[in-house]
């Protein structure tokens, strides 16, 4: 999960902004004056979905499929949200999301998950998204994941640092080691002996040694 250090003017110490999985410390959706802003705020959507749509949504019978039509365009500004949320495609260039009228979601690769959660006046905007490319091993086994993070607060802050926390798990984690290569901007995790048993009812990946790196695209490996 993602974890943002930063300090506000005249702060003379940072504070951490982490999004913790195992206490939910975060609240589903966008800064707004209340908690627990009802709707959903996490969709997946395909590029073939958006291709369907965009070749369609003019015919008589056509019916907005369920991802499209709730993506979070905009926010409710009279519950305190930001006016844009979730990236979108403006035929008309009127601010609005219409998925009726035409407009339609904009992802990266073939397939994306968006969601949108926030802790204090934080918001962070996510997107996992993959390609599907059979001849090209490197990428049709990895997945990229994108974040925006907005200050909706009116504290301005003057220094930060972004960072991932990952509690890897691979198969069954009581052998994984972990390493880093400063170089490539990249830490990962290994199977520790030539077995991966299994762990707790699930089978590990036996004598197909697993491995799994993360690297940072557009940021430098600090520790």
């Amino acid at each position: 999960n993602f974890m943002l250090v930063s300090k506000s003017s005249g702060d003379t110490s940072f504070t951490v902004n982490q999004l913790s999985p195992y206490d939910n410390n975060f609240i589903a959706g966008p800064v707004s004056g209340f908690n627990g802003v009802s709707g959903t705020w996490i969709v997946k959507v395909s590029q073939s979905d958006i291709q369907n749509h965009k070749s369609n949504y003019m015919s008589p019978n056509y019916v907005v499929p369920e991802n499209i039509a709730n993506w979070k365009g905009n926010g409710d500004v009279s519950l305190g949200m930001a006016a844009q949320l979730a990236p979108y495609e403006d035929l008309n260039g009127n601010g609005i999301y219409e998925p009726h009228l035409g407009d339609y979601p904009k992802i990266k690769g073939d397939e994306a998950i968006y969601w949108i959660n926030h802790k204090n006046d934080i918001e962070y905007h996510g997107m996992l998204y993959g390609f599907n490319r059979p001849n090209d091993s490197a990428i049709h086994q990895s997945l990229f994941l994108s974040y925006e993070i907005f200050n909706r607060s009116t504290t301005f802050i003057d220094s930060a640092k972004m960072g991932m926390f990952m509690d890897f798990d691979l198969g069954d984690p009581r052998d994984d080691y972990v390493g880093c290569d400063s170089l490539k901007n990249a830490f990962f995790v290994y199977n520790g002996d030539s077995l991966d048993e299994p762990f707790n009812g699930y089978n590990g990946f036996g004598v197909d040694i697993p491995f799994l790196g993360t690297k940072f695209l557009s940021d430098s490996l600090d520790g």
